[in-house]
C-alpha cells in the first residue's frame, strides 16, 4: 500500500490479492475531501470488464462541527484511516472517533479541545492554548506539526528607501524613506535555531489628484491583518521578481492566496485590490535596491508586500544576496522538518493606526 499525492493526499494505492501465476492489478481508493480537508468519501477505482474502470463508493461520512463522527451519516467509515481535516484517526486507543493525530498534538473531537497546550500559544494570548481553530471549525483549520515560524513584528529597526507608485505627477521616479521592522524566525523542532532580519511594511502610493504644485501626498496601502488574532499564514516559496533570480514567499491562508485584510479604500482606487478588505498576492520578497538579471538595478516599490532589506542597499550593494540568503535558510529549515516537511508559518503582528503612517507629504524630486 502507498499513498497517492496531488496538491495534498488524494488517495491510496494497494495491490489486489491474487493467485500465483495469474495477472494482478492495482486498486486506487480516491479520497473526496471538502474545503476543510475532511475526508467525506472514498471511491474505489478498479479495472472492470474489458478494462473499463468501475468506480465504487467504498465509504462516506459526515462530522459534527468539531470533528466527532455523525452516527446517522456513516457508511463503512470505520475502515478509513483518515477523516476530520484529513488527519489520522486513533480509534484503537479511546474508541471510535474520539482521538485524532494532528502531528504535534492529539485532538479530542468530542470536546473540541487539544490534549496538550499549544507550543506557540504565547503568540496568541487572547485564545486558550487548548482551543481548536479559534472555536470556529466551520471556517478555520488548525496548523499541524512543527516547522519554522516567521514573525513580522511591530518593532521598528531602521529605515530604507522605497520607490513611490501611483499618480506621482512626474516622469522621474519618486522615492521616500520608510521604516524597517524586525522579523524573528524560530523553529519549533530546533530550540537552538533563531535568526532575525528586517523588512519594510509600509507601501506608499499617490492617489489621483494628490500630486500638484511640486508636492505629493502619499497614502499607505500596506497590508494589515483584518483581525489581529487571526494573523497566521503559510509561506509558499516562489521566484519574484520573475527572471531576476530573487526568491520570495507568497502568503496564503487556509490554502488560498486571497486573504482577509484591514479595509483600505485607496488600494481599491489604485487598482491593487478589488475589495477594500480582501488582498491577494501578498509576498515577502526582496526590498530596497535590487539587481536585475541584466545587471541593472531598481528600487523596490510595494502594493502591500514586505520587502527584505537591511537598509544599506545601493546600486553597488543590492539586496539580492541578503534577501536570498535569508529565504534559502528558512526554506532549508522547512525541508528538514520531520512532521511537516516544507511548511513555513508566517505570523504578522497587526499595527493599529497610531503605529503606522497613514499619509505623508513630500516635495517631488
Amino acid at each position: 500500500m502507498r499513498y497517492l499525492y496531488g496538491s495534498g493526499r488524494v488517495g491510496v494505492i494497494h495491490n489486489e490479492n491474487k493467485l500465483t501465476g495469474t495477472p494482478g492489478f492495482k486498486i486506487v481508493d480516491f479520497e473526496i475531501t471538502d474545503y476543510l480537508g475532511n475526508v467525506r468519501a472514498t471511491v474505489e477505482h478498479r479495472p472492470g470488464q474489458q478494462g473499463h474502470p468501475e468506480p465504487i463508493v467504498k465509504s462516506y461520512s459526515n462530522h459534527y462541527a468539531f470533528g466527532a463522527p455523525h452516527p446517522d451519516r456513516l457508511y463503512n467509515a470505520l475502515d478509513v484511516r483518515h477523516g476530520f481535516n484529513g488527519k489520522e484517526k486513533h480509534d484503537e486507543f479511546m474508541g471510535v472517533g474520539k482521538l485524532i493525530n494532528f502531528g504535534a498534538r492529539m485532538y479530542d473531537p468530542i470536546t473540541g479541545r487539544w490534549w496538550a497546550r499549544d507550543p506557540l500559544g504565547a503568540k496568541m494570548p487572547g485564545w486558550s492554548s487548548y482551543s481548536f481553530s479559534f472555536n470556529n471549525p466551520i471556517l478555520f483549520i488548525d496548523p499541524d506539526g512543527e516547522y519554522p515560524v516567521i514573525t513580522i513584528t511591530k518593532q521598528k529597526a531602521g529605515s530604507a528607501l522605497q520607490r513611490v507608485i501611483g499618480f506621482t505627477g512626474s516622469r522621474k521616479e519618486q522615492y521616500t524613506k520608510v521604516d524597517l521592522y524586525k522579523v524573528v524566525v524560530t523553529d519549533t523542532e530546533d530550540r537552538n535555531f533563531k535568526m532575525s532580519f528586517t523588512v519594510t511594511r509600509d507601501a506608499l502610493a499617490v492617489r489621483k489628484g494628490d500630486a500638484k504644485n511640486g508636492r505629493m501626498v502619499m497614502t499607505n496601502v500596506a497590508f494589515e491583518p483584518k483581525d489581529g488574532r487571526i494573523n497566521h499564514y503559510t509561506g509558499k516559496p516562489i521566484v519574484y521578481p520573475v527572471n531576476d533570480g530573487t526568491k520570495a514567499l507568497k502568503l496564503t491562508q487556509y490554502s488560498s492566496e486571497v486573504i482577509h485584510a484591514e479595509p483600505n479604500n485607496a488600494s481599491v482606487e489604485l487598482g491593487y485590490r478589488t475589495k477594500a478588505d480582501v488582498a491577494a498576492g501578498i509576498m515577502i520578497h526582496v526590498g530596497g535596491v535590487y539587481e536585475h538579471a541584466d545587471g541593472s538595478t531598481s528600487c523596490a516599490a510595494s502594493e502591500g508586500c514586505f520587502g527584505i532589506t537591511d537598509g544599506n542597499s545601493s546600486d553597488e550593494n543590492p539586496s539580492n544576496e541578503y534577501s536570498n540568503g535569508i529565504l534559502t535558510t528558512i526554506v532549508k529549515k522547512a525541508n528538514q522538518s520531520k512532521t511537516n516537511k516544507g511548511k513555513i508559518e508566517v505570523v504578522i503582528e497587526k499595527r493599529d493606526e497610531s503605529e503606522r503612517v497613514e499619509t505623508k507629504t513630500e516635495k517631488q524630486q
